[in-house]
């Protein structure tokens, strides 16, 4: 979904108001010495922006977006995607733990039920839950960061008075 937020500030005012809470993203990355609730790549007017968390989490969304100019200010217009780990972690994650179940059905099928030991057909569903679980875990977390990242944006283009 494209989101657009108009301001009334210049791009570059925009810009330089948005990197104000935001740490650089490089080659590497920011570390535990870093402190604003933000961190963001940047290359000209385009930007990524995500809010900062302290442990791995691919799934995590990012913004994608770039600032033009507009009648009377700026216009800021964006995505939110999730990491290119992430959209090829959870696919897979899936994929195997759905042929596993499958396997273990063959082999119950192939064997019946008292041949077959408990962890073949335990392992597989564990996996298969443990990933609805986890992908419902990072809908909630993908929510909250996305309000937060948009209530900053806004603030930034001075669409609202505080964060």
């Amino acid at each position: 979904m494209l989101i657009t937020i108009s301001s009334k500030l210049q791009p570059e005012e925009l810009m330089t108001k948005i990197m104000e809470q935001a740490d650089f993203k490089g080659f590497i990355d920011v570390g535990l010495f870093a402190f604003r609730p933000f961190i963001i790549r940047r290359q000209d007017m385009k930007f990524q922006l995500r809010k900062r968390i302290y442990y791995r989490n691919p799934c995590v969304p990012i913004f994608y977006g770039e600032i033009g100019h507009a009648w009377g200010g700026a216009e800021l217009r964006g995505v939110f995607q999730m990491h290119w780990g992430g959209q090829i972690f959870m696919p897979l994650w899936f994929l195997l733990s759905g042929l596993g179940v499958l396997g273990a059905l063959i082999k119950v099928i192939q064997n019946g039920l008292s041949q077959v030991p408990p962890q073949v057909l335990l392992i597989p569903f564990v996996l298969l839950f443990s990933g609805f679980f986890l992908l419902k875990f990072n809908q909630a977390v993908k929510r909250d960061h996305q309000q937060i990242i948009l209530r900053y944006l806004n603030f930034c283009a001075g669409n609202i008075e505080s964060k």
